[in-house]
């Protein structure tokens, strides 16, 4: 009987969809939870007009101040720019966004 060799390899891990809309426009509101466990999520700004403002260590975004990262129309961010596109970034400590415009829309997957 011929022996073959057997490897493991780590269980797909799964993405949790945290997508959303800002519910009220220059208040900031939080979009995900501190969480020690969290590896890292992914944010993209879906308004194509719109700047998005985020915070991912503790505290409130606010626009245009130090501590808050802005995301220009159609693009996502993390600890790579990919202007366009969506990169990754940790937030263990929670993830905070802001915009003058009520209904803005962000993608936002974490793991």
């Amino acid at each position: 009987m011929p022996n073959f060799p057997v490897t493991t390899s780590p269980a797909p891990y799964t993405w949790t969809d945290a997508s959303g809309t800002v519910t009220a426009a220059n208040t900031a509101q939080t979009i995900l939870a501190a969480n020690a466990a969290m590896i890292e999520y992914r944010l993209q700004n879906l308004s194509l007009t719109h700047t998005l403002w985020f915070r991912d260590s503790s505290g409130n975004a606010a626009i245009a101040l130090p501590g808050s990262f802005g995301l220009s129309p159609g693009s996502g961010t993390g600890t790579l720019q990919a202007p366009g596109g969506t990169v990754q970034s940790d937030a263990t400590l929670g993830l905070s966004v802001i915009s003058t415009l009520a209904g803005h829309p962000y993608s936002l997957v974490w793991r």
